[in-house]
């Protein structure tokens, strides 16, 4: 009996023990965060074709002869985004943005040498133009010209150089073209001028000649 009395007190004992202790609940691993892949970030489009944009301008003008350092690095860096491009946009980008920034010190360094030729070719046609009185003759092609020159001096005048020299470049157009129109309209107003006076002076002839005719037939 005492025996059996042991053995019950053990089994509640043990049964106590089981179920006093807390049940171990797995613990979750900690969530990764998600690496981001190069391919999320967005192409640097914009910048690449702003890139290729001030190249265009600088060997248009023959700039990289007047900034060769400078030239040469941001070609450089040309090079370097577009090949990350499309694997490495983080990096292109930022390839990109440094070629564009040594374009545009190109630009700055070659720009008076340059602006400076293209303000004499404006002048030389606008003053071709106004000899011929251009602004009469066609007003408002020769405004527009005129305009366009006055807004590329205060592009200059604001330190905005790439659109100061695209705009001299525009101005110089106009007014090439405002020159040889006038000077066209100028010819056939003298030619119109000429065959009015050979019509005015065979209009006279013709008269002379009936009047001899006349005279001749009175006398007999």
């Amino acid at each position: 009996m005492k025996v059996f009395c042991f053995l019950v007190s053990m089994a509640g004992l043990l049964f106590l023990s089981c179920a006093s202790e807390p049940e171990k609940v797995p613990e979750k691993e900690p969530e990764k965060a998600p690496e981001k892949s190069v391919t999320e970030v967005p192409a640097p489009e914009k910048e690449l074709a702003r890139a290729k944009e001030l190249r265009d301008l600088v060997v248009r003008y023959e700039l990289e002869k007047i900034a060769v350092q400078e030239f040469n690095s941001a070609e450089n860096h040309l090079k370097e985004g577009e090949a990350a491009y499309g694997k490495d946009n983080e990096a292109a980008k930022a390839s990109l943005e440094r070629a564009i920034a040594g374009y545009r010190a190109v630009i700055k360094a070659g720009y008076t040498q340059i602006s400076q030729k293209l303000k004499d070719d404006v002048e030389r046609f606008k003053g071709e133009a106004d000899e011929l009185k251009a602004s009469a003759a066609l007003p408002e092609e020769y405004q527009t010209a005129d305009g366009s020159y006055k807004k590329a001096l205060e592009k200059e005048k604001a330190e905005e150089y790439e659109q100061a020299l695209a705009g001299f470049t525009v101005a110089i157009s106009l007014f090439r073209n405002v020159r040889d129109r006038s000077l066209e309209k100028k010819l056939r107003a003298e030619r119109s001028l000429e065959e009015a006076k050979t019509g005015i002076a065979n209009v006279e002839e013709t008269a002379k000649e009936l009047e001899e005719a006349e005279k001749q037939g009175g006398a007999q």
